[in-house]
């Protein structure tokens, strides 16, 4: 039997759970996340892109001034990325930002959590901006109801 989609999601972010206990394994788990879904479906985005937008999507740029601010001049990037990325400026910022969102309602749907609902009403937005991630939203509730 051939797994569905939205099977070899689950079973792929199963395996990243064994990493995930804080913010910063929240960001691994979705550069991981990210970087398999964009390698799997040969997505359009670039793949350095995302992987750095994984990294940066938790910060805001008042944080990152003040931790990476004048003491590293050299990583200036990181500000553009940050600022670019609340913007979705790019489609690679919109994919994280949308699967950023979907995570979540994956995590839940695979712990059989009772919040699977609330999540998929307050992401549902967000998500669809990234044509991509709204595929594998639309089959989570397609499966809820099966």
């Amino acid at each position: 039997m051939t797994k569905n989609l939205l099977e070899e999601l689950f079973d792929f972010i199963e395996t990243t759970h064994k990493f995930q206990k804080s913010n910063a394994e929240h960001s691994y788990q979705l550069a991981m996340v990210a970087w398999y879904l964009v390698t799997k479906h040969k997505l359009p985005l670039d793949l350095t892109l995302v992987i750095k937008y994984s990294l940066v999507h938790d910060l805001s740029e008042e944080k990152s001034r003040e931790l990476l601010g004048e003491k590293f001049p050299e990583f200036k990037d990181v500000h553009h990325l940050i600022n670019s990325h609340s913007k979705n400026t790019y489609e690679e910022s919109k994919f994280i930002y949308a699967l950023d969102k979907f995570l979540p309602m994956i995590n839940e749907h695979k712990s059989k959590g009772k919040n699977l609902d609330k999540l998929i009403e307050a992401g549902q937005d967000t998500i669809s901006k990234s044509e991509f991630v709204d595929r594998y939203l639309k089959e989570l509730i397609k499966s809820k109801s099966n």
